[in-house]
Formats: C-alpha cells, structure tokens, sequence
C-alpha cells in the first residue's frame, strides 16, 4: 500500500512541475505552443524547468501531517505546516 501512496504523490508531483510552464495560458495560445512531453522551463511563471506549484507544496505539508498523525487527522497540526510553508 505504501508503495501505491508514494507513486500516487510523485505522480502529482510530476504532473504539477510539467504544467507549471503552461498555467493559465488561453487555448487560443495554448494552439499555438502546444505542450511538449518533455520538462521545459520559463513558461507561464517565469521558474526553471522541474519547479513545482503551490499545489504540491501543500500536497506535501498534508501527506507529511498525515503521516506523522495517522490514524487521526489533526487539523491543526495542517494548518500549521501550511502556515509554516507560506512563511
């Protein structure tokens, strides 16, 4: 199981570091500068290639908290590692 788990986040963290470049882009532009299959950099935020979002940073905080608290889920102890990521 635990294997499935880390496949599963570092699937997101892939996906989320290949989109990053192409984030907010219109389908009109998107037509024109279609997506490639490889990692590129300097795209939509300006970050180098293999720069991930603020999605999987919280991705991250949650699955760290999770795993440290399991079986219970400790909102606090969430919200604390996402304070501690924003600042």
């Amino acid at each position: 199981m635990n294997g499935y788990i880390y496949q599963g986040i570092f699937g997101l963290c892939l996906g989320d570091a290949m989109g990053v470049p192409y984030e907010f882009r219109t389908k009109r532009e998107m037509l024109f500068h279609p997506a490639k299959e490889e990692m590129i950099g300097y795209g939509s935020h300006n970050q180098p290639a293999g720069t991930w979002s603020d999605d999987t940073s919280m991705t991250l905080c949650l699955a760290d908290s999770l795993a440290e608290t399991w079986p219970l889920v400790d909102y606090r102890d969430i919200m604390q590692r996402f304070e501690r990521w924003l600042y």
